[in-house]
Protein backbone atom coordinates (compact mmCIF):
# COMPACT_ATOMS: atom_id res chain seq x y z
CA UNK A 1 0.00 0.00 0.00
CA UNK A 2 1.24 3.50 -0.85
CA UNK A 3 1.69 6.34 1.62
CA UNK A 4 1.51 10.13 1.29
CA UNK A 5 3.07 12.13 4.13
CA UNK A 6 2.12 15.76 4.72
CA UNK A 7 3.81 18.52 6.62
CA UNK A 8 1.34 20.40 8.83
CA UNK A 9 1.91 24.17 9.18
CA UNK A 10 1.85 25.90 5.82
CA UNK A 11 0.87 22.67 4.09
CA UNK A 12 -2.40 21.40 5.55
CA UNK A 13 -3.15 24.30 7.89
CA UNK A 14 -2.66 28.06 8.12
CA UNK A 15 -1.45 28.65 11.67
CA UNK A 16 0.33 31.95 11.05
CA UNK A 17 -2.05 34.20 13.01
CA UNK A 18 -1.88 32.04 16.14
CA UNK A 19 1.92 31.83 15.96
CA UNK A 20 2.33 35.58 15.44
CA UNK A 21 -0.25 36.29 18.12
CA UNK A 22 1.69 34.20 20.61
CA UNK A 23 4.95 35.93 19.67
CA UNK A 24 3.42 39.38 20.07
CA UNK A 25 1.78 38.39 23.36
CA UNK A 26 5.18 37.29 24.65
CA UNK A 27 6.80 40.49 23.40
CA UNK A 28 4.26 42.51 25.37
CA UNK A 29 5.11 40.55 28.49
CA UNK A 30 8.73 41.67 28.05
CA UNK A 31 7.80 45.29 27.39
CA UNK A 32 8.47 45.14 23.64
CA UNK A 33 6.27 46.58 20.92
CA UNK A 34 4.11 44.19 18.95
CA UNK A 35 4.85 43.79 15.24
CA UNK A 36 2.43 43.59 12.30
CA UNK A 37 1.96 40.27 10.56
CA UNK A 38 3.76 41.34 7.39
CA UNK A 39 6.95 42.06 9.35
CA UNK A 40 7.34 38.37 10.18
CA UNK A 41 7.36 37.36 6.51
CA UNK A 42 7.65 33.59 6.16
CA UNK A 43 9.20 32.99 9.59
CA UNK A 44 6.06 31.35 11.04
CA UNK A 45 7.00 28.44 8.80
CA UNK A 46 10.50 28.28 10.23
CA UNK A 47 9.72 28.07 13.94
CA UNK A 48 9.92 30.14 17.08
CA UNK A 49 13.62 30.93 16.85
CA UNK A 50 13.19 32.45 13.38
CA UNK A 51 10.29 34.56 14.63
CA UNK A 52 12.38 35.59 17.62
CA UNK A 53 15.04 36.76 15.17
CA UNK A 54 12.52 39.12 13.59
CA UNK A 55 11.51 40.44 16.99
CA UNK A 56 15.15 40.97 17.90
CA UNK A 57 15.94 42.76 14.64
CA UNK A 58 13.08 45.18 15.25
CA UNK A 59 14.21 46.02 18.80
CA UNK A 60 17.95 46.66 18.32
CA UNK A 61 18.18 49.08 21.23
CA UNK A 62 15.96 47.20 23.66
CA UNK A 63 17.35 43.70 23.44
CA UNK A 64 18.77 42.47 26.72
CA UNK A 65 16.61 39.41 27.18
CA UNK A 66 17.10 35.82 28.19
CA UNK A 67 16.24 34.29 24.82
CA UNK A 68 15.73 30.80 26.25
CA UNK A 69 13.18 32.19 28.71
CA UNK A 70 11.51 34.19 25.94
CA UNK A 71 11.11 31.11 23.75
CA UNK A 72 9.79 29.12 26.69
CA UNK A 73 7.19 31.82 27.33
CA UNK A 74 6.35 31.97 23.63
CA UNK A 75 5.69 28.24 23.53
CA UNK A 76 3.54 28.53 26.63
CA UNK A 77 1.54 31.37 25.06
CA UNK A 78 1.16 29.44 21.83
CA UNK A 79 0.02 26.35 23.68
CA UNK A 80 -2.91 28.35 25.06
CA UNK A 81 -4.04 29.72 21.70
CA UNK A 82 -2.86 27.29 19.02
CA UNK A 83 -6.39 26.44 17.91
CA UNK A 84 -7.84 29.96 18.10
CA UNK A 85 -7.70 30.98 14.43
CA UNK A 86 -5.77 28.12 12.81
CA UNK A 87 -7.70 26.64 9.89
CA UNK A 88 -7.41 23.93 7.24
CA UNK A 89 -6.67 25.04 3.70
CA UNK A 90 -9.55 24.76 1.24
CA UNK A 91 -9.82 21.37 -0.39
CA UNK A 92 -7.61 19.49 2.05
CA UNK A 93 -10.33 17.30 3.53
CA UNK A 94 -11.70 16.37 0.11
CA UNK A 95 -8.23 15.34 -1.06
CA UNK A 96 -7.59 13.28 2.08
CA UNK A 97 -10.94 11.55 1.65
CA UNK A 98 -10.17 10.76 -1.98
CA UNK A 99 -6.81 9.27 -1.01
CA UNK A 100 -8.50 7.09 1.59
CA UNK A 101 -11.07 5.97 -0.98
CA UNK A 102 -8.20 4.91 -3.24
CA UNK A 103 -6.62 2.90 -0.43
CA UNK A 104 -3.65 5.25 -0.02
CA UNK A 105 -2.46 5.75 3.55
CA UNK A 106 -1.86 9.30 4.80
CA UNK A 107 0.14 10.78 7.66
CA UNK A 108 1.34 14.06 9.12
CA UNK A 109 5.02 14.67 9.88
CA UNK A 110 5.68 18.06 11.45
CA UNK A 111 8.42 19.84 13.37
CA UNK A 112 5.73 21.25 15.65
CA UNK A 113 5.90 19.73 19.14
CA UNK A 114 3.96 16.49 19.00
CA UNK A 115 1.59 17.49 21.80
CA UNK A 116 0.53 20.59 19.87
CA UNK A 117 0.31 18.69 16.58
CA UNK A 118 -2.02 16.08 18.06
CA UNK A 119 -4.20 18.72 19.71
CA UNK A 120 -4.52 20.77 16.53
CA UNK A 121 -5.27 17.75 14.36
CA UNK A 122 -7.94 16.65 16.82
CA UNK A 123 -9.45 20.14 17.09
CA UNK A 124 -9.68 20.53 13.31
CA UNK A 125 -10.84 16.90 12.88
CA UNK A 126 -7.80 16.17 10.70
CA UNK A 127 -7.21 13.12 12.89
CA UNK A 128 -10.32 11.59 11.33
CA UNK A 129 -8.87 11.92 7.85
CA UNK A 130 -5.23 10.83 8.29
CA UNK A 131 -3.86 7.53 9.55
CA UNK A 132 -1.03 8.78 11.74
CA UNK A 133 0.50 11.98 13.18
CA UNK A 134 4.13 12.44 14.18
CA UNK A 135 5.52 15.64 15.70
CA UNK A 136 8.80 16.81 17.16
CA UNK A 137 10.03 15.05 20.29
CA UNK A 138 13.34 14.99 22.10
CA UNK A 139 14.01 11.51 20.74
CA UNK A 140 14.51 12.42 17.08
CA UNK A 141 16.09 15.40 15.32
CA UNK A 142 13.59 17.51 13.35
CA UNK A 143 13.42 17.91 9.60
CA UNK A 144 15.54 18.38 7.48
CA UNK A 145 16.91 15.22 9.12
CA UNK A 146 15.03 12.14 7.88
CA UNK A 147 14.65 10.60 11.33
CA UNK A 148 11.04 11.65 11.87
CA UNK A 149 10.02 10.13 8.55
CA UNK A 150 11.86 6.94 9.47
CA UNK A 151 10.03 6.86 12.80
CA UNK A 152 6.68 7.46 11.12
CA UNK A 153 7.18 4.67 8.58
CA UNK A 154 8.29 2.29 11.33
CA UNK A 155 5.25 3.08 13.47
CA UNK A 156 2.98 2.58 10.46
CA UNK A 157 4.90 -0.57 9.43
CA UNK A 158 5.17 0.97 5.98
CA UNK A 159 7.75 -0.31 3.52
CA UNK A 160 6.12 0.56 0.18
CA UNK A 161 6.21 3.64 -2.07
CA UNK A 162 5.73 7.03 -0.46
CA UNK A 163 5.48 10.72 -1.39
CA UNK A 164 6.08 13.76 0.83
CA UNK A 165 3.96 16.92 0.48
CA UNK A 166 5.32 20.07 2.10
CA UNK A 167 6.15 23.74 1.77
CA UNK A 168 9.75 24.19 2.88
CA UNK A 169 13.37 23.33 2.10
CA UNK A 170 13.42 21.29 5.32
CA UNK A 171 10.52 19.18 4.06
CA UNK A 172 12.21 18.69 0.71
CA UNK A 173 15.54 17.73 2.28
CA UNK A 174 13.90 15.23 4.62
CA UNK A 175 12.00 13.69 1.72
CA UNK A 176 15.10 13.39 -0.43
CA UNK A 177 17.09 11.89 2.42
CA UNK A 178 14.30 9.33 2.72
CA UNK A 179 14.40 8.66 -1.04
CA UNK A 180 10.87 10.00 -1.49
CA UNK A 181 9.62 12.32 -4.24
CA UNK A 182 8.59 15.76 -3.00
CA UNK A 183 5.45 17.71 -3.91
CA UNK A 184 5.52 21.43 -3.10
CA UNK A 185 2.46 23.36 -1.91
CA UNK A 186 3.27 26.67 -3.59
CA UNK A 187 1.02 28.74 -1.33
CA UNK A 188 2.79 27.50 1.82
CA UNK A 189 4.79 29.55 4.29
CA UNK A 190 8.30 28.93 2.94
CA UNK A 191 7.52 27.67 -0.56
CA UNK A 192 9.41 30.52 -2.24
CA UNK A 193 12.67 29.09 -0.87
CA UNK A 194 12.22 25.65 -2.43
CA UNK A 195 13.95 24.87 -5.72
CA UNK A 196 13.37 22.02 -8.15
CA UNK A 197 10.62 20.05 -6.42
CA UNK A 198 9.50 16.87 -8.14
CA UNK A 199 5.99 18.30 -8.36
CA UNK A 200 4.27 21.54 -7.36
CA UNK A 201 0.67 22.69 -7.01
CA UNK A 202 -1.07 25.99 -6.27
CA UNK A 203 -3.95 24.72 -4.13
CA UNK A 204 -5.80 21.56 -3.18
CA UNK A 205 -8.66 22.26 -5.58
CA UNK A 206 -6.43 21.77 -8.63
CA UNK A 207 -8.07 19.20 -10.94
CA UNK A 208 -6.05 16.01 -11.20
CA UNK A 209 -3.94 16.66 -8.10
CA UNK A 210 -4.44 13.20 -6.61
CA UNK A 211 -3.80 11.60 -10.00
CA UNK A 212 -0.51 13.51 -10.26
CA UNK A 213 0.52 12.23 -6.85
CA UNK A 214 -0.41 8.64 -7.59
CA UNK A 215 1.77 8.75 -10.71
CA UNK A 216 4.77 9.06 -8.37
CA UNK A 217 3.64 6.06 -6.35
CA UNK A 218 3.65 3.57 -9.20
Amino acid sequence: MALIIFDLDGTLIDSSDDLIGAMNETAGKYGLKQLPKKTFGNTPGKGGMAMLGVMKANHPNDWALDEDAFIKDFRSAYGKRHTTTTSIYDGVVDVLNELRRLGIKTAVCTNKPEEFALEICAHLSLSKHVDHVVGRTNDHPPKPAPDMITRLCKEMTHEGPALFVGDSPADQAAARASLMPFSLFKDGFVANEVTKPDHAFEHYLVPGLVKAWTNFLG
